[in-house]
């Protein structure tokens, strides 16, 4: 009786899987009958059965999917079947269950396949596109499984190391103003920052795949000119009288926070610290510091970034020129 139960039962909810209208009561009241006899029996005379047939089911799903589909169709069909199965299994099997099965789905639809999904469409295509649903969504499912977000980070680390030697690039081409690299780096940090705090739940790999991608191309210079130096100049351009163009306060603390931030990723800061000083002696022998509390508030930004000992001369230099 008990085998005609459990097969019974595991054909409704194959049914379900199939878009079928079931009796989810009468569900519930088959499986609670494996309980009420004990847990020991409803693992061993219903439970293992059931996991055997979701991997199958699932097996054979993701087999026709992963041929037919395209990436961002084929999570969005995964993470359908996920939600589906962790609602089916709040509505008849008992709690205990919940996490067995949806491993058992996580496994076929995404740990099988994971390979063979970013393979089929490279996620660089849907961050040059900026898919940001399909993204989310990845990063969601990918996150469920073991190491799965390794692969994804990697693509994102090589999309972003792409786009900023692009930025290098047009740089380089540009007829003068190198410093404008700068600007636009800021902006594609910008840019992927929020996407790791959206659309990628703020993930550790993603911030250290940011920064490996940064370190590349910060570090190779534009046309000769290091990018200590472009970033010293730029710090200067922000921080010096520039006639009639008086940006707002908090547009310079916000622009010069984002400019420490590229420094972090510059190997050699001791060489970006020798530029900022001579062009720090410069504002402030010729008084063409705009404002000093924004010197100041710069320096403090640079010490929370390397230290005490970076800072020293330079907040030296600034005391002396109050007197």
């Amino acid at each position: 009786m008990k085998g005609k139960v459990r097969d019974a039962v595991i054909s409704l909810i194959e049914q379900e899987r199939e878009g079928e209208q079931i009796d989810h009561t009468l569900l519930k009241n088959a499986v609670d009958m494996f309980v009420e006899i004990g847990k020991e029996y409803y693992e061993n005379d219903f439970e293992s059965f059931m996991l055997k047939e979701t991997s199958t089911y699932y097996s054979r799903k993701a087999a026709n999917w992963i041929l037919d589909d395209s990436c961002p169709d084929y999570m969005l069909k995964a993470e359908e079947c996920l939600n589906r199965e962790k609602n089916s299994s709040l509505a008849y099997l008992h709690a205990s269950s919940e996490p067995k099965l949806l491993e058992k789905v996580r496994h076929e639809l995404l740990s099988v396949y994971a390979t063979q999904l970013l393979e089929k469409e490279p996620c660089h295509a849907l961050f040059k596109d900026d898919k940001v649903v399909h993204l989310s969504r990845m990063c969601r499912l990918f996150s469920m499984i073991p190491r799965g977000l390794d692969a994804v980070s990697s693509t994102f680390k090589q999309h972003v190391a792409t786009e900023g030697k692009t930025l290098v690039k047009q740089a380089e081409d540009a007829a003068s103003n190198k410093e404008v690299f700068v600007r636009k780096a800021i902006e594609l940090h910008d840019k992927y920052l929020a996407y790791i705090n959206v659309r990628f739940n703020n993930h550790t790999v993603f911030h250290k795949a940011l920064k490996n991608a940064f370190e590349i191309f910060c570090n190779k210079g534009v046309a000769g000119i290091s990018v200590a130096e472009l970033l010293a100049t730029f710090c200067d351009n922000i921080l010096k009288k520039n006639g009639s163009e008086k940006p707002s306060d908090e547009t310079v603390k916000d622009t010069l926070e984002k400019a420490v931030k590229l420094l972090a990723y510059i190997s050699d800061k001791d060489l970006f610290a020798a530029f900022y000083r001579e062009k720090l002696a410069r504002r402030l022998l010729y008084d063409m510091s705009a404002n000093d509390e924004h010197e100041r508030s710069m320096l403090t930004k640079l010490k929370q970034q390397c230290g005490n000992w970076f800072t020293s001369k330079m907040e030296g230099m600034v005391s002396m020129h109050k007197y």
